[in-house]
C-alpha cells in the first residue's frame, strides 16, 4: 500500500507543478493582452517612414550647414539608396 501513496503523492506533485506553469502563462497571456501592437500595413509604413524621414532632414540640414557642408553636399548626404542600389530623396 505504500507503493500507493507514494504514486498518488508522486502524480499530485506533477500536476501542481504543471497547474502552477500553466496558471503562469495564462496570466502573462491576460496582462499582455492591451499590450499588443497591431501590424502596420504598407500605407501606414510609408507615411511612418515619410515622417521619420522629414524630421531627420529637419534636423540634420541645420546641423550639417553649421558644420560647411554645401547644399549640394548636404543633399547627396540625404538621399537614401535602397537595397537594390536605386537612390531616392529622403
Amino acid at each position: 500500500m505504500g507503493w500507493l501513496y507514494d504514486l498518488i503523492s508522486l502524480v499530485t506533485a506533477q500536476a501542481g507543478i504543471i497547474g502552477v506553469v500553466v496558471l503562469f502563462f495564462i496570466i502573462r497571456q491576460i496582462m499582455m493582452q492591451g499590450k499588443d501592437i497591431p501590424p502596420l500595413d504598407l500605407v501606414d509604413a510609408k507615411k511612418l517612414d515619410d515622417m521619420v524621414a522629414r524630421q531627420v532632414e529637419e534636423y540634420l540640414k541645420p546641423l550639417l550647414s553649421s558644420k560647411g557642408y554645401s547644399e549640394d553636399e548636404i543633399k547627396e548626404i540625404l538621399t537614401r539608396t535602397s537595397a537594390n542600389g536605386k537612390r531616392f530623396r529622403r
